[in-house]
């Protein structure tokens, strides 16, 4: 899936990725990563949790690829309040209140829209 190849690429950049996925188990996801990332990689900067909240625990960022009804429902109040600032989403879905994120605070890219050209989002996926 397009998750991975972002994984992998977040992989290159040595950045810390905690994987929340409500579907998916953590054994398929560990399996579909090892396919395309390195072990060492995958043992040393990737955990797969089994909540959302511990997900984005002082986490920079949070990046949405996948468009289960549970991500539109979250506690971003919350979620905010537990990340580092300035703490931002990406929306790969566009499954989100963008409006109501960033209320909160968030910065909000919707990938695939005008408010996020690829240098804006790229830029920001390097840096966090």
């Amino acid at each position: 899936s397009s998750s991975i190849y972002i994984v992998q690429h977040l992989l290159e950049e040595e950045a810390e990725i905690a994987i929340y996925d409500p579907k998916v188990p953590e054994p398929q996801v560990r399996d579909e990563l090892l396919q395309r990332c390195p072990k060492e990689k995958v043992d040393e900067l990737v955990s797969v949790v089994k909540d959302p909240y511990e997900a984005a625990n002082r986490a920079h960022a949070i990046v949405i690829l996948t468009a289960w009804q549970e991500f539109k429902n979250l506690n971003y109040e919350r979620i905010y309040s537990t990340m580092i600032h300035p703490a931002s989403i990406f929306d790969g879905r566009i499954i989100v209140d963008r409006n109501q994120l960033q209320k909160i605070g968030f910065n909000v890219f919707t990938i695939g829209s005008s408010s996020c050209s690829m240098h804006s989002c790229c830029s920001l996926l390097e840096c966090c």
